[in-house]
């Protein structure tokens, strides 16, 4: 036989949305591994084109991340293809008896209705390359997770999967945690901070009252499969990634969620004494992909985080890191502007309600460096209050919006702007600071210069509505908000 099978599973929102907790979302995301992993296993034996698959990858265990994507492709063998159904009936019944032993009909009823299996059969036509084959099972797939279908009322105390994911207590997800090699998963604050605890206790140091959720997506991973010899070897190739990715989330003293593929999903503390900032976590993740799949490999990485205070109501916060990600990747363009992807789109938003965001286009080199060295530089977590200038700083830049427009565009000029506004004998002691944040907003915006116009669908704060003809220091100068925002953040003593 030469023919193939593609599966996809999904639509993972759907369950998300149901998550009220860093322990129900993660319960909902590794769900889908954990179904995936049930149903694919009977034919792990097969020439799978995507995703790549270790023998052994059924058995390790991922310190709790689901690694297990939602979508495959491999050649069938005689029967496959009704095995497969089979399968995907038998996984659900099992999943229903444990969510539901005393009335598994109605979780099953349930389940079919939150999860969606679609695969098919196909035959590879004479002379068709493995990466064309790919191709064209992909766009079915994409077709085919647009269906959807209405789901009706579930009767009080019968919804199951809520209960499930919900649950105050680990019996009932203990076969999840059995199955991720994990005891229980970290709460907000545990994550925050690095400590046991629970919702019930205040994190001591307000920047750990915030935590950074963080959602991942490949850019131009198509052309990357299409114009790859090997797609077997790029699926290996993100594996690696994976596992590397697992290694420094982990190392920072965070907590990953699903990590698949392309795709990643995690919380992670806003800052970590003597490991740095958590742009200097999405730095080492960005690293460790372009050296799993090579120079030469056009895909790149996009970022949404999103900082919130650690009492936000849970999928509100997830949905706005995948809210940024959507954006970070120029989503729905107009047809005549090339979208540049490759960015870290952050937003944080205080306890107050007051929310700054910035957008990082890792394809400025200089940029990225001046703004990690910027905010390694002033933060400072011990007593010292002398860094509180940062805030003042801040909301001036914000007021002088109008002269730094122009004043941007000239390093002599910008100069002379700090030079003229902060004068007093208090400001020498802060000298280099303000040369730093000069410097910084000098270098952002002559990165950014012939750029805008493709990032515009990327910027969290629209450029629409604001003047024309300053589209690149409109950008510098709201990354430099963002970034003071954030040092702010970490080194306030109090919840604002």
């Amino acid at each position: 036989m030469n023919t193939y099978i593609a599966l996809t599973i999904g639509p993972i929102t759907r369950v998300i949305s149901l998550a009220k907790t860093t322990r129900g979302m993660w319960a909902a995301s590794y769900l889908f591994s954990y179904m995936a992993k049930l149903i694919i296993e009977p034919f792990k034996g097969r020439t799978f084109l995507l995703p790549y698959l270790e023998t052994d990858l059924f058995s390790t265990k991922f310190d709790g991340a689901g690694v297990f994507p939602d979508r495959y492709i491999f050649k069938e063998e005689d029967g496959d293809f009704d095995k497969l159904a089979s399968n995907v009936e038998k996984v659900i019944e099992n999943l229903a008896i444990q969510i539901a032993p005393q009335d598994k009909d109605t979780a099953k009823k349930m389940l079919m209705q939150y999860f969606k299996f679609y695969f098919f059969q196909t035959e590879k036509k004479e002379g068709e390359e493995d990466k064309s084959l790919v191709k064209r099972c992909e766009q079915q797939l994409a077709l085919l997770e647009q269906q959807d279908s209405f789901i009706p009322s579930i009767p009080h105390g019968k919804h199951y999967l809520s209960r499930l994911i919900n649950s105050k207590k680990l019996a009932p997800m203990q076969f999840l945690l059995n199955d991720a090699g994990i005891k229980k998963f970290q709460s907000i604050v545990e994550i925050s901070t690095g400590e046991d605890g629970d919702y019930s206790i205040i994190p001591q140091k307000p920047y750990q009252r915030y935590i950074a959720i963080v959602s991942t997506d490949g850019d131009s991973m198509g052309k990357a499969f299409s114009e790859t010899d090997d797609s077997r070897k790029l699926s290996q190739q993100l594996l690696k990634f994976n596992k590397d990715a697992i290694a420094a989330i982990n190392q920072f003293d965070g907590q990953p969620v699903y990590i698949g593929g392309d795709d990643l999903f995690f919380f992670a503390p806003v800052y970590n004494p003597g490991k740095g900032s958590i742009f200097t976590l999405l730095e080492s993740i960005d690293k460790a992909f372009h050296e799993a799949i090579g120079v030469d490999c056009p895909a790149t990485l996009s970022f949404g985080v999103s900082i919130t205070y650690y009492k936000y109501p849970m999928y509100e916060a997830v949905q706005l890191s995948q809210n940024l990600l959507a954006k970070a990747k120029g989503n729905y363009p107009p047809e005549d502007i090339k979208v540049l992807k490759n960015n870290v789109l952050f937003s944080i938003q205080k306890h107050s309600g007051q929310t700054r965001s910035g957008l990082l286009h890792k394809g400025c080199i200089e940029s990225v460096k001046e703004m990690n060295t910027f905010i390694e530089k002033y933060i400072s977590t011990g007593d010292n209050d002398d860094l509180l200038l940062v805030n003042s700083v801040m909301h001036n830049l914000r007021e002088h919006e109008p002269i730094l427009l122009n004043a941007i565009k000239d390093e002599n000029m910008l100069k002379w702007y700090f030079k003229n506004n902060y004068n007093e004998p208090s400001h020498s002691t802060f000298k280099s600071f303000f040369d730093d944040t000069s410097n910084f907003l000098s270098i952002s915006y002559n990165e950014l210069k012939g750029k805008t116009d493709s990032l515009k669908r990327s910027l969290e704060t629209p450029i629409i509505g604001r003047l024309t003809g300053h589209d690149a220091a409109y950008a510098a100068l709201d990354l430099c908000y963002a970034s003071l925002q954030f040092i702010h953040l970490i080194n306030s003593k109090t919840d604002e």
